[in-house]
């Protein structure tokens, strides 16, 4: 459950308060990415690193690498679907359009079991257990506000994970490969 206390979780909690920071700002300000799901997920994830630096203790080390650096790998090729999705003469010719599909099968892939599958699994078995046994211990070692405030905020983004696998998986269903249709709701911003 508390696993100790880990300088290298202490680092990834750190960095990822101020990539939520970023995320933040970048989505209040560019009206494209100005959607409720959108906020709602940075402000979530800010709140639970907040949340567990504000523990002050050895609580919860140990899930910090998978959810705020292990789930991050369907990420990457993400940063190339939107890109390719912004720029799209980068996806004509071959290579191209290539390097498009390896992209968005990789987010896919990588998306599908990571956040929807792992994630929920990781909460419901993992972190949510661990927190009741804490609460129960009378050894929350934050404020009540703090803690069920991370509660709600994992809740919230579990199931916003689970939306975004939903609208991936009807695309992928649709045969939509190419990217096109469907607004490439297989591959957007909104999945982070």
């Amino acid at each position: 459950m508390w696993g100790g206390m880990s300088e290298d979780s202490w680092l990834i909690n750190r960095l990822m308060i101020g990539v939520q920071i970023f995320d933040l700002a970048v989505t209040a300000l560019v009206p494209e990415l100005r959607k409720a799901e959108h906020l709602g997920h940075h402000i979530s994830t800010l709140f639970c690193a907040l949340g567990t630096a504000s523990l002050g203790g050895p609580h919860f080390c140990y899930y910090v690498p998978f959810y705020f650096a292990f789930i991050e790998i369907s990420s990457v090729p993400l940063v190339f679907v939107d890109l390719f999705r912004q720029l799209p003469e980068l996806a004509e010719g071959r290579l191209g359009s290539t390097l498009n599909e390896i992209m968005r099968t990789s987010f896919v892939v990588t998306f599908l079991p990571i956040r929807c599958i792992w994630f929920p699994y990781a909460m419901i078995t993992g972190l949510w257990p661990d927190m009741y046994a804490v609460y129960m211990a009378g050894d929350m070692r934050c404020s009540a506000g703090v803690f069920w405030g991370m509660l709600a905020c994992c809740w919230i983004l579990m199931f916003l994970q689970l939306f975004w696998g939903y609208k991936i998986m009807r695309v992928v269903l649709k045969g939509n490969v190419t990217g096109k249709g469907a607004k490439g709701a297989a591959a957007s911003k909104e999945t982070d």
